[in-house]
């Protein structure tokens, strides 16, 4: 089977189906099912090279392993990203999680993703827009 970089770009658009009128979006939903010590990483890199601050109205919360959480404390990594605004879920991933508070209470609200996965089941668990 031959994917072609046309293959790819639908595939992209298709899992970014929130697009809209309005693009606020009110959280970023890391992880699907778990983010990755190497993840924790790039995450903790960007912060440091980036001098905004996370959004106060934006809720940013990865799911994540409890290992994986025990080796991101090791390393500063999870205390960094706390700092910053990041909120951990242990041992879960988002399609588990489908209500307020957790997923915001406005039906026309926007939530930006990084999992395949969450692009993918999301719009219809949650009946929110999702970016990928």
């Amino acid at each position: 089977v031959e994917v072609t970089k046309k293959d790819l770009c639908e595939s992209y658009k298709t899992l970014d189906s929130g697009r809209g009128d309005s693009d606020d979006i009110a959280l970023v939903a890391l992880g699907n099912p778990h983010l990755s010590v190497e993840e924790l990483g790039i995450l903790s890199k960007l912060i440091d090279n980036d001098d905004r601050s996370k959004h106060e109205s934006v809720r940013v919360i990865a799911t994540l392993g409890r290992h994986i959480h025990s080796k991101g404390n090791e390393l500063g990594l999870t205390q960094k990203l706390e700092s910053f605004g990041v909120q951990f879920i242990n041992d879960t991933c988002w399609c588990m999680l489908l209500e307020p508070p957790i997923i915001p209470s406005n039906p026309k609200s926007a939530i930006l993703t990084n999992s395949g996965k969450y692009a993918h089941y999301g719009p219809g668990l949650t009946n929110r827009r999702i970016r990928f």
